[in-house]
């Protein structure tokens, strides 16, 4: 919900980048699949990696296979950089983008982990986010574990860019969509790739209204998701979004926020309310993630950890 998707499709029309634009989420995995051993640590790789490439699924596996049995001591980093690195060589490209609302909370290992990785944070305002995943899925309480996971990403991603200045970037989203040749033009100078008019004609992806969609008409640069919260919120919620908020980072990216600008943190809705959002927040959270995602109890609370723990 913060224009990774739009992003990745623009990457799909750099020359010589493999770019896949369905989330991927191997790096949070590496633990687990460490734990595994010989083929079954490479066929669970080879389901994550979601290789879209046509054609290039079963040659994959067989190269990892092979490999796996040629370098025993290979470690799930290890297979999927290689992995990666086979699928650039078949197409003849010469470097892969992936996306993930996780790779924040794993930059360290990624850039220290992977030589010459770079990390893109696309951040969008909190409000914007809370409101696109109300319209998605509207019976689901969203505000306390929108803003506090958006606060730790956040200030994580002012971490790496301090420690790692040429290999972190922040874009914001609503500049990719109000200015996006200057933006884009600046992601292309970070990547280290020509500027091309053509890669601002990307579609509409992922609008919060049709469900998760990796098609879409009309043209995805566009204005018209950039402070619609107050138009798909409640007073209360964004009263419990100001409560919640790590007011110092909110500043530092969003010092154009309308309510805060106007005055307003905080002095509308529902005091009670906006309390009793943020207090039953954590427990809603939790439940949500446990039984949401098909995957084992101890990724998921470690999955949890990473974006609520401070």
């Amino acid at each position: 919900h913060s224009g990774n998707t739009v992003l990745s499709v623009m990457f799909q029309r750099v020359p010589g980048c493999y770019a896949q634009i369905d989330e991927n989420s191997t790096i949070e995995h590496l633990s687990s699949l460490d734990a595994m051993t010989g083929e079954q640590r490479v066929r669970e790789l080879h389901k994550l990696l979601k290789i879209e490439a046509e054609g290039l699924d079963a040659p994959t596996l067989e190269h990892l296979l092979a490999y796996s049995r040629e370098h025993p001591d290979a470690g799930a980093l290890g297979l999927y950089t290689e992995g990666m690195r086979f699928i650039c060589e078949r197409l003849g490209d010469s470097f892969f983008v992936q996306k993930a609302t996780s790779y924040v909370f794993y930059g360290e290992t990624i850039l220290t982990r992977i030589p010459g990785s770079k990390l893109i944070y696309m951040a969008r305002n909190p409000y914007d986010i809370t409101a696109s995943k109300k319209r998605r899925k509207p019976r689901l309480d969203l505000v306390w574990n929108t803003m506090v996971s958006w606060n730790k990403g956040a200030r994580l991603a002012h971490d790496l860019i301090e420690r790692f200045p040429d290999r972190v970037m922040i874009v914001r989203y609503e500049d990719l969509v109000t200015e996006p040749e200057r933006t884009v033009r600046d992601v292309c100078a970070f990547v280290g790739v020509d500027f091309q008019e053509s890669f601002l004609d990307v579609p509409h992806v992922n609008r919060s209204e049709t469900g998760y969609s990796l098609t879409g008409d009309g043209r995805g640069l566009n204005r018209s998701r950039v402070f619609y919260y107050a138009d798909n919120l409640t007073p209360t919620e964004i009263r419990a979004l100001d409560m919640l908020a790590d007011r110092p980072i909110v500043e530092r990216l969003y010092p154009d926020l309308p309510h805060w600008q106007r005055g307003e943190r905080g002095r509308t809705g529902n005091p009670v309310a906006a309390a009793w959002l943020r207090m039953k927040g954590p427990p809603a959270y939790l439940v949500e993630s446990l039984t949401s995602r098909p995957t084992n109890l101890r990724h998921a609370i470690s999955r949890i950890l990473l974006r609520v723990k401070a």
